[in-house]
């Protein structure tokens, strides 16, 4: 893999456009920048892109949902409304542990 190559992936530019680039499946390229001790940076996002999960996380899309939507992590999606300056609001789901909570305090003997 070349240099340039290399550069691009710790930049953050996505694995598939790198490997479509060398002609070769993207499995190869991530292993090949494993094997020089290359790590990729976060996935570069554009403007536009941001834009658009800025506004499907004003709408209410979940950060799961606008990360299927636009192939990043959860975690990706939440740096990148951040680094838009959006406070990220707090779920509104239960926790799973919650229907339990009895027992859970019976076990740490407060119940």
């Amino acid at each position: 893999m070349s240099d340039d190559v290399l550069v691009d992936h710790v930049d953050g530019v996505p694995v598939t456009l790198l490997a479509e680039r060398c002609g070769v499946p993207s499995e190869t390229t991530k292993k090949q920048a494993r094997l020089v001790g290359v790590q990729a940076g976060p996935r570069r996002v554009p403007a536009e892109e941001v834009i658009r999960i800025v506004d499907l996380y004003t709408e209410g899309v979940s950060l799961a949902e606008i990360g299927k939507r636009t192939d990043l992590s959860p975690v990706r999606v939440r740096e990148v409304l951040a680094g838009a300056g959006l406070e990220i609001r707090p779920r509104v789901y239960p926790s799973r542990l919650s229907k339990h909570g009895d027992e859970i305090a019976n076990l740490r003997g407060h119940g």
